[in-house]
Order: C-alpha cells, then structure tokens, then sequence
C-alpha cells in the first residue's frame, strides 16, 4: 500500500513537545482584517466624541443666548413697569424700577395687595424663594439690585421688602441685573448684565473672575467698574 506523499514525508517526531497552547500567529490577510476593524471603531468613537463635543457647544451657546435675552426683557419689563407708576413710593407721580418678583408677577408690587394680573418680564424671572432672591432658571442664575439711597445697592432676597418713600428717588434712576452659568463650564461660560441704560455686558469666556452657581451671585458694581474687564455687547 503506498502512503500519501504528505504523509509519509511528516516527520513523526515533529510535534513533540507542544502544548497546544501555543499563541496562534495570524496571517496577513487577517492582520488587515483586525486592523481595519480597530481603526473603524477608533473612527466611530472620535466621531461620536466630536459630535457630543459640538452638541454641548450648541446647548451653551444657545443657553448664554437665552440668558442674555432674559435680561433684555428684564430691562424692557422695567421701562413698562416704572412708566405704568406700579410703585410709587413718594408719590411724585415717577415710578420706580421694581424688583423681580414684583414685575413678574409672582409677588404684590410694594404698596399694593395684590400682584400683577400679567407679568411683564419672563415669569419664571419671578422665583425668588427657593435661593434667597438668586432665580435659577434653564441653566443661569439671575440677581436683581436696587439702589439704597445711600450710593449703594441692595440685593433682592426672597420676599419684597416694605415700601419705604425714603428710597424713592433713588429706585426712580437705576437697577442693575445679572445673569450668570448655574454650572460654569456645563450650563455656559459667560456671564451677562444690564441696568437702565439698556446696554448689555458680559464676560469673555476665559474670563477666571466669572461666577458659577447660585450661592456666587455677582457684586452690584462688578460689570460697572470702571476696571471691570466685563465688555459691551451689540
């Protein structure tokens, strides 16, 4: 009987000493294949991290745009409050600017019994409870100051205060509001202010003196210094 060529040249003595667990060597081809494959799941990643990356860009930035117009709304809700004389306290026939809770309509305005029957400002604006005067509302926080009619400025806390016709003539002129990130970094970068005038600053995003979370609310005068670095915004 002739044996097969193969077989009859396999040395008998060639497999001696193996354990069967000897690491399996790849061929090319499956080397390419496994290549391939790594590279592809590296590329899904790093797109997937990008676009995540992108996606968390628009929600700041759509964030900080919101807290910006919040402001502006805040101003214009003023304008409308103080010329519908809703606070008066010296009776001059001048309205005062008012505080957050009043002209939003979530609190009776100082001198009167009842609140607003429609909020001039954004309501939400009007949550003053829950933080002591700070508002958190879609990722900022909001402060409102009036001035004392001592040159400097008191923050708004959780109830109005009494009227006072001392104060008058002082909260005739001026407020000033804030709006900064609840999380820096997560919620926005920016921080954002605006008083009477109507002319809106901010922070520039590197900015390491901005403000992050409720219990960090800016000082009245921080965006009005005349060594502030906060800057106009169009």
């Amino acid at each position: 009987m002739v044996l097969d060529d193969t077989l009859a040249m396999e040395d008998p003595m060639s497999d001696r000493g193996k354990t069967g667990n000897e690491p399996r060597v790849l061929s090319g081809w499956q080397s390419l294949v496994i290549g391939a494959l790594l590279l592809c799941g590296l590329t899904a990643a790093a797109v997937y991290a990008l676009m995540l990356g992108v996606a968390r860009g628009h929600e700041i930035s759509y964030s900080e745009i919101r807290a910006a117009s919040r402001l502006r709304g805040l101003c214009m809700g003023q304008m409308v409050f103080a010329a519908e004389l809703v606070v008066d306290q010296d009776g001059d026939g001048k309205g005062e600017y008012g505080w957050m809770a009043e002209v939003a309509a979530a609190a009776p305005p100082r001198g009167r019994t009842e609140p607003l029957e429609s909020a001039v400002v954004h309501r939400p604006l009007g949550n003053t409870g829950p933080h002591d005067g700070v508002v958190l509302h879609e990722g900022y926080c909001y402060v409102l100051y009036l001035p004392d009619g001592q040159g400097n400025w008191t923050r708004e806390t959780a109830t109005v205060p009494a009227l006072d016709p001392a104060l008058a003539d002082a909260q005739e002129t001026d407020f000033r509001g804030y709006a900064w990130p609840a999380e820096r970094g997560r919620t926005g970068w920016r921080c954002f202010a605006i008083d009477s005038t109507g002319t809106l600053r901010a922070t520039s995003m590197d900015d390491p003196s901005a403000f992050s979370g409720v219990g960090d609310p800016p000082p009245a005068d921080k965006a009005f210094s005349s060594t502030t670095s906060w800057k106009t915004e169009d």
